[in-house]
């Protein structure tokens, strides 16, 4: 009896040996396990660096800050005979290239009349010039350069003299 029930016994465990077997000894089903294919995107997929939304990159600049206009003028600064025609300039020692300003020119003769000048454009920082032939007064010419026919707003003021 014992050596049928020994029997028994190693029968049972080679069957139950034989159901269950090594993972080695068992074949692949088509459910269980990946294919080639998906086992590399699973494995792609597990080690892809995440993706970083990019930061927008300040840039540290400088903004050009606009001077203030510094008007220069010139006009003659010894005295003219009366007659001559006389230049009379102005510019802004401080413009920028491209910069524009429209000029206008009023001067006032000695006898308290008034000479309007059509508007000229200072440009950057460059002269704009004006001539005056009315030249005839002895005495001192003021000379206003400003935006208006009036030249109001004043930008500068200069003057000259006429000697008989």
């Amino acid at each position: 009896m014992r050596a049928l029930l020994a029997a028994v016994l190693v029968l049972a465990a080679a069957v139950l040996l034989a159901a269950c077997g090594s993972e080695e000894e068992k074949e692949p089903t088509a459910t269980s396990t990946p294919t080639a294919g998906a086992a590399a995107t699973a494995t792609a997929r597990a080690t892809e660096t995440p993706r970083a939304t990019p930061v927008p990159t300040v840039v540290a600049t400088q903004t050009p800050v606009a001077l203030e206009f510094s008007w220069q003028t010139s006009a003659p600064r010894e005295p003219v005979a009366a007659g001559t025609t006389v230049e009379l300039g102005i510019r802004n020692k401080n413009g920028a290239p491209g910069e524009t300003d429209v000029i206008q020119m009023v001067v006032l003769l000695p006898d308290q009349r008034t000479l309007h000048f059509d508007a000229g454009d200072v440009s950057g920082d460059a002269w704009t010039y004006f001539y005056i032939s009315d030249t005839s007064q002895a005495g001192t010419y003021k000379v206003l350069f400003g935006r208006g026919p009036w030249g109001d707003p004043i930008y500068a003021e200069d003057s000259f003299e006429v000697s008989p």
